[in-house]
């Protein structure tokens, strides 16, 4: 498998609407969120691996 094709592979998106409540008077995202969004990203991709490598998560 090629370079280019484990990082297509890699490739994990997820799509959640941001709502006011979610941003600072400057209209960014607090970083408490950001950060939620990415553990919850990271999550998803750690079990598609462990999925495809038929290991159940523990070492």
């Amino acid at each position: 498998m090629t370079r280019e094709e484990r990082i297509e592979q890699s490739t994990t998106r997820i799509f959640k609407a941001i709502f006011p409540d979610s941003t600072n008077h400057y209209n960014t995202l607090f970083g408490g969120t950001a950060m939620h969004l990415m553990d919850e990203v990271a999550f998803i991709y750690s079990d598609k691996v462990f999925t495809q490598t038929g290991r159940d998560g523990f070492f």
